[in-house]
């Protein structure tokens, strides 16, 4: 029995330490903070407008502790593992490295959430469809799954019929994905 207290605390303990060296605190007094990963291909930091609406909505809509300031952390650097939601954006090619690719891998396998955007100025449909095959190669070809009109997660919050129609200037359709690992 004292082995087991004995181990619980020092779990508990390892916790701050952790934190500490991660750079990104457990103990802020914030409910949410929006992480934003770069990576090493492609055009990373092209959309300065989601990540404000996504805060903006969190503080106009929730009961939320908000922080407001983008944290912008590479997809190769381990401290994103900590992060509870990442963003990541582009218009051009998505290739991860080694790293990014076993840090996204085990990020989405422990349940970290990925909102991943092509900003509706996708270069020739190359991010999505890069994008969605870095997704088929890592978790394999049914990982990405259409997620159906009827779905919990637009009824939830707000109601709604399915996703948002794109904008009549979008050159590729509005699809989103929810990933089936």
């Amino acid at each position: 029995m004292q082995f087991k207290r004995r181990r619980f605390l020092q779990q508990l303990a390892a916790i701050p330490a952790a934190s500490a060296l991660s750079g990104i605190s457990f103990a802020d007094d914030y409910d949410f903070y929006f992480t934003r990963l770069s990576y090493e291909s492609g055009n990373w930091d092209v959309d300065e407008r989601t990540p404000a609406n996504i805060l903006n909505s969190l503080i106009e809509y929730t009961h939320l502790r908000v922080d407001l300031t983008e944290r912008v952390l590479p997809l190769a650097d381990p401290r994103m593992l900590n992060s509870p939601f990442c963003y990541m954006a582009g218009h051009k090619l998505v290739q991860f490295n080694l790293e990014e690719r076993n840090n996204f891998e085990q990020y989405v396998k422990s349940g970290g959430f990925v909102f991943v955007d092509d900003c509706n100025h996708d270069i020739d449909g190359l991010f999505a469809r890069s994008f969605e095959q870095q997704m088929a190669d890592i978790f394999g070809e049914q990982a990405l799954q259409k997620i159906p009109n009827d779905h919990a997660l637009y009824s939830s919050f707000f109601e709604f019929d399915g996703p948002p129609e794109p904008p009549m200037n979008s050159t590729v359709g509005e699809t989103t994905w929810c990933m089936n690992i």
